[in-house]
């Protein structure tokens, strides 16, 4: 037993930032915790880097599910860590995080059974570039706000056990920290944020939030925030099976798609789909053939992708829909709608008897998504 566990999910970022990050947990003035990294299916480059940085590290254990083709889920991901963590107490947090020596002294110190502990970062700029003496700039940049819980959150190991972690419907981005704290409210757990008594600074990156067009795939976020007003008062969200690993093994997509390359591979138990993704019969098409095929087979279903965003479409499309604000109200120009891949989105968000496995936004044929039947 360790006296903390500090869970990080990740997948495919900036590997700049997490040298940051550990570096300065492996200069804590309490050392009595460990790191469990987790990547959620990184691309095997990324992967074999930052395993590379963290094996640099006594304190950090590097797990990999292999969860490509997978939507984003940082529920999932830091389930799997708090699944498996061996400290008394649970510390999720971020690899955008940097943290001052006394960081985790003063964390622990706070430490009870009936608290949530959290503290908003300070954010830095975009040209921040004084890394060697971070921690004098404690007090001289913007603090994000209490909206920004997820950045770090630390409860009893046995209470995030007992309520079978974060809800692993939240997909793409947001809700799970403040649907953990709602949850934690529900169990009498109490919350506080340390204000002056330490720091952490966050490195800056672009904005990835629900504002970030494309981010989040049409109509996710509002079943989210509908999920999320429905289940509020239910303290148990996952099933038996949160915070599974998943293994190459597990993974029946896999057979139809070489993922170290990106690309389909040659099978015949592979039915390749071409057709019109803003067409409504596409739906009605590709939910015959899912019950027609035999079990174990796999659709290849094309153009899976929404719209890709263009600079110089966006800034017309800015322009001409200001002009419509003003002169044909309830008008505008968009993008087409891709009802095929919404669909698609839309149905591996809940478990289907239909469905073994998937694999989302294959970028071979302007993108390619697999559903293997069940």
């Amino acid at each position: 037993m360790t006296a903390l566990s500090i869970v990080f999910g990740f997948r495919d970022r900036d590997i700049k930032r997490v040298e940051r990050c550990l570096a300065s947990l492996s200069q804590q003035s309490f050392t009595d915790f460990e790191v469990l990294f987790v990547d959620y299916g990184s691309q095997a480059q990324t992967a074999q880097a930052v395993r590379h940085i963290i094996e640099k590290h006594r304190f950090a254990r590097y797990i990999y599910t292999e969860t490509r083709g997978y939507p984003w889920n940082r529920s999932h991901a830091l389930n799997i860590g708090g699944k498996r963590a061996r400290g008394d107490y649970l510390m999720t947090t971020d690899v955008d995080m940097i943290y001052p020596p006394d960081f985790l002294d003063v964390f622990m110190a706070q430490a009870e059974e009936n608290l949530e502990v959290h503290i908003a970062p300070h954010l830095l700029p975009e040209n921040f570039s004084d890394w060697a003496n971070i921690n004098a700039y404690r007090g001289k940049f913007e603090t994000g706000t209490t909206s920004m819980r997820g950045a770090c959150q630390m409860i009893a190991t046995r209470v995030f056990h007992e309520m079978r972690g974060y809800d692993e419907y939240y997909r793409y981005y947001g809700v799970e920290d403040r649907d953990m704290s709602i949850r934690l409210r529900l169990m009498g757990i109490e919350e506080k944020w340390l204000a002056d008594k330490t720091a952490m600074f966050h490195q800056w990156h672009p904005s990835a939030d629900y504002n970030v067009r494309d981010l989040i795939p049409e109509g996710v976020w509002g079943r989210m925030e509908i999920h999320f007003q429905k289940q509020r008062h239910q303290l148990i969200r996952n099933d038996d099976s949160w915070g599974k690993l998943h293994s190459h093994e597990n993974r029946p997509a896999l057979r139809f798609v070489d993922a170290d390359n990106q690309t389909l591979r040659n099978c015949p138990e592979l039915h390749h789909v071409n057709l019109p993704p803003t067409e409504n019969y596409a739906i009605g098409t590709v939910s015959k053939l899912l019950r027609e095929v035999k079990s174990g087979d796999a659709l290849a279903i094309n153009h899976a992708f929404f719209p890709k965003p263009n600079p110089n479409a966006d800034k017309v499309i800015k322009f001409v829909n200001r002009f419509f604000y003003r002169w044909v109200q309830g008008s505008r120009i968009d993008y087409p709608t891709n009802s095929l891949h919404n669909f698609l989105v839309n149905l591996i968000e809940a478990p289907t008897p239909l469905i073994a496995d998937y694999y989302l936004n294959l970028p071979v044929k302007n993108g390619v998504s697999i559903i293997v039947k069940a």
